[in-house]
């Protein structure tokens, strides 16, 4: 897992997901309401194990050169780009996150909360961390555990850098993991 520090190394990424064509996308951010979050940071992840996250809006962005335009230039064209499939858990809403924040639609898409739904109705949870344990036999860190609880919780945009990195692209990996694993069952 690594942040992105250049736009060279957002050009390998994307030119990456062209080759495999597939792209799990998941966005952090300040608020659960789609509808007014502010987008604090991307993860993209086209292979199994390894995932990648762009900070685009944390209090201490130490040495991360990237500016959102550049960003949003360079990573349209994948979002729109049909021979690339775009895979997120509940992705509904990152999809809303990136349209109010400035990127354009996203298609194909495919989403593994609904997947798992589909394959496992009666199942009365299908979020990230259960679907994780359940069917990768992986303990992800919980969202909690960073950015704490009640009168003492942080912004996401707060949240250390690696510790956020670390997070957001164990859930990108972590969906393009169980994307595999549903979409053979389906």
């Amino acid at each position: 897992y690594n942040v992105i520090n250049s736009i060279e190394e957002l050009d390998t990424l994307l030119a990456s997901s062209l080759e495999e064509g597939v792209l799990a996308i998941d966005t952090e951010t300040d608020s659960l309401k789609a509808s007014t979050a502010k987008i604090i940071g991307i993860s993209l992840s086209c292979m199994e194990n390894e995932a990648f996250y762009i900070v685009l809006d944390h209090i201490k962005k130490e040495n991360i050169k990237l500016d959102k335009r550049l960003v949003i230039e360079r990573l349209n064209p994948i979002l729109q780009n049909k021979s690339v499939l775009k895979i997120g858990q509940n992705i509904k809403y990152d999809f809303q996150i990136l349209l109010n924040n400035g990127f354009s639609e996203m298609y194909p898409m495919e989403d593994t909360m609904l997947m798992s739904y589909t394959l496992h109705a009666g199942m009365h949870n299908h979020n990230l961390d259960y679907l994780s344990e359940r069917y990768l036999g992986i303990s992800k860190k919980k969202y909690k555990e960073l950015v704490g609880a009640g009168k003492k919780e942080i912004s996401f945009s707060k949240v250390d850098i690696n510790e956020a990195m670390k997070y957001a692209c164990e859930d990108a990996d972590f969906t393009l993991k169980l994307w595999k694993l549903f979409k053979k069952k389906l």
